[in-house]
């Protein structure tokens, strides 16, 4: 009798990757997957009256299996894996940082009373200081304005005479020379100065006033006729929407917003039911890029591991809590340049494989930072508006370690073709395997409820056989092979006449709990078949 077709179809695809993927932990049944199974139940409407076919016959390394398209796979020499994975997690520009708050001036009146004027000209000067706000009481020496404007709203009272008025601010400079302003005055005017390209040079030297402007205010009133000149001048001011290129000065001591209560998850575990894990040269790197020219100090307040199903379920990751870490910061000889600070935590120096080995889902951690930690107010801190703060991960794990019942689970929504017409099926399944992992793999069919109606298995049994290892090297030396046979005799197939979904496990150790290497030249072969007997009165 003629074999069915040979299935080529997502299917297939999804068969090929969740055999492997079993093998190799990673996770066992994907929502893509759940898809194409939900794919496959409402197109297989009908069953051939056909004995036997044959539906998978495949070879797949891991690269194959986790279809690696950004590099998370890194080989070396000899085609020793090891797994690196990327992420920024946090990144802040000076900018946000420390934003320019927009000024008020205070409002100054400036009062003539000329009864008897004995010139043509009345000159009057007003001087006054301004304590340029800043959000953390910063002390600025200068700044470097990138944009911004300085806008003046001048109007008079009673007095009727031209008037000019000349405004010097003797802080603000661009190219050698001092901002000033020549005004002729009506009524009321409304004058707006773009302010790109100069620089604030402040004035400290009251310990009482920070970060002072000096403005002064020169008005001529025009008086041909020697008339009384009785009246006022009202000046009011804004410095709006200023940005900084630079700026310099003591940036005081206040905390830095950093990820509070954030998680990190493992979806590498989401599937996870029990077991534990042991790669020794496991490294979780974190590295701060810091272009600030300030000192900064991160207290790590939280960094531990969390699993629902293995106890103890949390636990944390450094042996002392907080942990602090010190922020490299670049010199005023390096202005503009970014300078690297670098933790790696690995099972030297941490509690690492205490954390990892209760196959967590997550990772919560929350920081907290501190800039000028030793507060010392002589140190010259710096910002450009380029400069940031970064805090990146890597973590590295090369493929050397041990599984110990790593028990992963998923439920699939899965109904069956007809099945009146079986009188039996069998499943044939024979691989090839030439990593050092063994998987047991069980299929439970439930019903809508999730009453559970039958097992593919009888008893869990390992379909997948791990290779042989060399325990000198870690090595395997020959690949195993093992052929299982699953048949479902009447009673059994009826079962699945009601069968909404598929709850899949697996459970995978490396051979005989050794520890094993994987390389970029082993491979899985898998050949699979099934074979229909047909009931007499079909």
């Amino acid at each position: 009798m003629d074999n069915f077709p040979l299935l080529k179809i997502k299917p297939v695809i999804k068969l090929q990757q969740f055999c492997l993927g079993l093998l190799l932990g990673s996770l066992l049944l994907t929502s893509c997957m759940k898809d194409d199974f939900d794919k496959f139940s409402k197109t297989q409407t009908n069953w051939h009256p056909e004995f036997t076919t044959p539906i998978l016959d495949s070879k797949l390394t891991l690269k194959d299996i986790i279809k690696d398209t950004t590099g998370l796979l890194h080989e070396d020499s000899t085609g020793f894996l090891t797994i690196v994975y990327e992420s920024e997690l946090f990144s802040q520009s000076a900018e946000n940082a420390m934003p320019v708050l927009n000024q008020t001036f205070p409002e100054i009146k400036e009062e003539f009373n000329i009864s008897n004027p004995g010139s043509t000209l009345a000159i009057q000067d007003t001087m006054f200081y301004y304590p340029f706000q800043t959000p953390k009481r910063q002390r600025l020496d200068s700044m470097f304005i990138k944009s911004g404007k300085i806008n003046f709203d001048i109007s008079t009272t009673g007095i009727t005479q031209d008037i000019a008025i000349k405004i010097t601010v003797p802080n603000i400079v661009k190219n050698g020379s001092a901002l000033e302003l020549n005004l002729q005055l009506g009524a009321q005017e409304i004058y707006a100065f773009d302010l790109t390209g100069y620089k604030i040079t402040f004035d400290n030297s009251d310990p009482n006033q920070m970060n002072r402007l000096q403005i002064v205010y020169t008005v001529e009133v025009s008086n041909p006729n020697l008339e009384p000149v009785i009246g006022t001048v009202n000046f009011n001011g804004t410095l709006d929407n200023i940005k900084f290129s630079k700026m310099f000065g003591y940036f005081q001591q206040y905390d830095l917003a950093l990820p509070g209560d954030s998680i990190f998850n493992l979806g590498f575990f989401k599937n996870n039911q029990f077991g534990n894990l042991n790669f020794p040269d496991l490294n979780l790197g974190f590295t701060i890029d810091n272009s600030y020219g300030l000192p900064i100090q991160i207290n790590v307040n939280k960094f531990a591991s969390h699993s629902d199903v293995t106890a103890p379920y949390n636990v944390n990751f450094f042996y002392e809590n907080p942990y602090h870490i010190n922020i490299n910061s670049p010199s005023l000889a390096h202005i503009g340049e970014s300078v690297p600070t670098a933790l790696n935590l690995n099972k030297d120096n941490t509690n690492i494989w205490g954390a990892l080995n209760i196959s967590p889902t997550k990772i919560t951690y929350k920081m907290a930072g501190i800039t000028n930690p030793l507060n010392d107010s002589t140190v010259t801190n710096f910002v450009l508006d380029t400069s940031r703060f970064k805090v990146k991960v890597k973590v590295e794990l090369p493929l050397n370690g041990s599984i110990s019942r790593l028990v992963l689970q998923d439920t699939l929504n899965f109904e069956f073709p007809d099945v009146n017409m079986l009188e039996s099926i069998k499943f044939f399944v024979k691989t090839i395997n030439g990593f050092p992992i063994t998987a047991k793999i069980q299929a439970y069919f439930c019903d809508a409820a999730y009453q559970r109606l039958d097992s593919l298995m009888g008893t869990d049994q390992n379909v997948i056989m791990g290779g042989t290892i060399n325990p000198a090297t870690h090595e395997v030396t020959a690949p195993t092979t093992k052929t299982t046979v699953v048949e479902l005799l009447k009673n059994r197939v009826d079962h699945l006449k009601n069968t909404k979904m598929i709850i899949v496990r697996g459970e995978l150790s490396t051979t005989n709990g050794q520890v094993g290497k994987i390389y970029s030249s082993q491979s899985l072969s898998i050949k699979l078949a099934t074979a229909a007997k047909l009931r007499a009165n079909f």
